[in-house]
C-alpha cells in the first residue's frame, strides 16, 4: 500500500467520520442548499424562474445530436418506425411502473418501495449509506443488484425518448412521478441506493439522458427539485470517489458522471471543480484501465464494454457541454476538456 493510498484512507474515514456525525443531526441537506451552489443567480426571490428559463433557453449542454430535434422526429417517423414503436413500447411499460431486469418482471402499480428488495420483498435499513451492510454478501435482505438496477432508473431514458419523439404529456407526466418518488424515498446519503458511489453515477447517466431530452418540457417547480437532487449527486460523488477501493470501472464510470454533472450543469458554483476533477481521475487513471494489448485489466468483456463506454460518453459528452460562458456557444473539439 502506497503512502499516497495510506494518507487517502485516514482523509475518508475522517470524512466518513464526520458525515455519519452530520447525517445523525439532520444536516447533510440544508433546505436552501442550491440556491447557494448558484451564487449570483441564487439572489432575488425569482431564482428558481430565472434559473429554469436559462436552462430551457440555452444550449442543450449534451450530445450534439440532441439539438437536432426535429431532424431526428424525421428520420425516426420514416427511416427508423421500428427503433421508434420500441421506444413507445417500453415507455408504456415504464409509464405502468412495470421493469424488467435480470429476465424478471415486477410490476410495481402505483408506489414504488425503492430500497425493498423486488425478489424478497425485504426492506434495506435505511441508515447512512456507509453503515447498510451491502459487502458482505445477502445478509437477509437480499441480492443487493436487484435493488440497485431499480434505482438506476434506466427506464426514465425510454420516457425521455418518447417524450422527445411524441411530446406526449403522459410520458412527462411519468417521468416527474418517478423521479419525484425516488427522491422522497431515498434521502441524500441514506440507505442502500448511497450505499455504493457507482450507483449515483448509474443514476446520474440516465437522468441527464432523460433531463436533456426532456428539458423544454419540464414545470418550474419539478425541475428545481430535478436540479438539486442532481447537485445532490454531484456533492456526494466528488466526496465518495473510490479511488482505491474499486479503481477500476467502478471509479472511470464515477469520474465520468461527475464530469458530466459539471459540464451539464455550469451554474452550480462546484461544477468547475466537478470537471476538473472528473478529468482528472479519467486521465490519471487511464493507463491502470488497460493492459498494452487494450484489453481491460479486469479481464472481463462486459467490464471492458463499460469502462470504454464511460470514457466515450464523457469525451463525446464534452464539445457540446463546455461553454466559454454561461449558456452560450458550445466550443468544439472532441477531446475532455475544462
Amino acid at each position: 500500500m502506497s503512502a499516497a493510498e495510506i494518507l487517502h484512507r485516514v482523509r475518508y474515514r475522517a470524512v466518513i467520520a464526520s458525515e455519519r456525525r452530520q447525517h445523525g443531526a439532520g444536516q447533510l441537506t440544508p433546505p436552501d442548499r442550491l440556491r447557494r451552489a448558484l451564487g449570483d443567480l441564487g439572489k432575488g426571490s425569482d431564482w428558481p424562474h430565472r434559473l429554469t428559463a436559462g436552462r430551457r433557453s440555452g444550449h442543450k449542454r449534451f450530445l450534439p445530436s440532441v439539438n437536432e430535434s426535429k431532424a431526428i422526429r424525421d428520420l425516426f417517423r420514416t427511416r427508423y418506425v421500428n427503433e421508434a414503436a420500441d421506444t413507445v413500447r417500453h415507455a408504456a411499460d415504464a409509464r405502468a411502473q412495470r421493469v424488467t431486469f435480470f429476465g424478471q418482471t415486477f410490476d410495481y402499480g402505483d408506489d414504488i418501495p425503492w430500497q425493498t428488495d423486488p425478489v424478497t420483498g425485504n426492506q434495506w435499513p435505511s441508515v447512512y449509506h456507509a453503515d447498510v451492510p451491502v459487502h458482505g454478501g445477502d445478509v437477509g435482505y437480499g441480492d443487493v443488484k436487484h435493488v440497485w438496477e431499480l434505482s438506476r432508473q434506466q427506464f426514465l431514458i425510454d420516457l425521455g425518448k418518447s417524450w422527445f419523439l411524441q411530446q406526449h404529456a403522459e410520458d412527462l407526466a411519468a417521468i416527474r412521478r418517478l423521479v419525484r418518488s425516488w427522491i422522497a424515498g431515498n434521502p441524500y446519503a441514506t440507505g442502500v441506493n448511497w450505499a455504493c458511489a457507482l450507483e449515483p453515477a448509474f443514476r446520474v447517466f440516465s437522468w441527464l439522458w432523460s433531463y436533456h431530452l426532456t428539458v423544454e418540457g419540464l414545470d418550474d417547480e419539478f425541475h428545481v427539485e430535478w436540479l438539486e437532487s442532481f447537485y445532490d449527486h454531484g456533492r456526494f460523488l466528488e466526496r465518495h470517489l473510490e479511488h482505491y477501493s474499486s479503481p477500476y470501472n467502478h471509479l472511470i464510470a464515477e469520474a465520468a458522471a461527475l464530469y458530466m454533472i459539471g459540464a451539464s450543469f455550469p451554474e452550480f458554483n462546484a461544477a468547475a471543480r466537478w470537471r476538473a476533477t472528473g478529468k482528472s481521475v479519467m486521465t490519471r487513471r487511464l493507463g491502470e484501465q488497460f493492459y498494452g494489448d487494450g484489453g481491460s485489466v479486469e479481464q472481463s468483456t462486459f467490464y471492458h464494454h463499460a469502462t470504454v463506454g464511460f470514457y466515450l460518453l464523457a469525451g463525446l459528452t464534452a464539445p457540446a457541454t463546455i461553454c466559454h460562458q454561461r449558456f452560450g456557444r458550445p466550443s468544439s473539439g472532441a477531446s475532455i476538456s475544462a
